[in-house]
């Protein structure tokens, strides 16, 4: 399956979850992150149930503090 990922093609397997997504990246432990696909915000409520589509336009933002 191919997803586009902060604008990166990048293949990931079948039926994945933002969940399993952000650990695959190594990103799960963070704070302070929102992900939208397909220009839709998904809520960290749903991030566990929400499978990904093939071709799935993915953006991972990470807040930061500063000023």
């Amino acid at each position: 399956m191919q997803l586009f990922i902060n604008n990166e093609q990048e293949d990931c397997s079948p039926e994945i979850t933002i969940a399993q997504l952000l650990e695959q990246k190594e990103m799960s432990h963070l704070k302070g992150l929102a992900v939208a696909v397909n220009d839709v915000v998904v809520p960290k409520a749903e991030w566990e149930t929400y499978f990904l589509d093939n071709q799935s336009h993915v953006i991972i933002i990470r807040a930061s503090q500063g000023g």
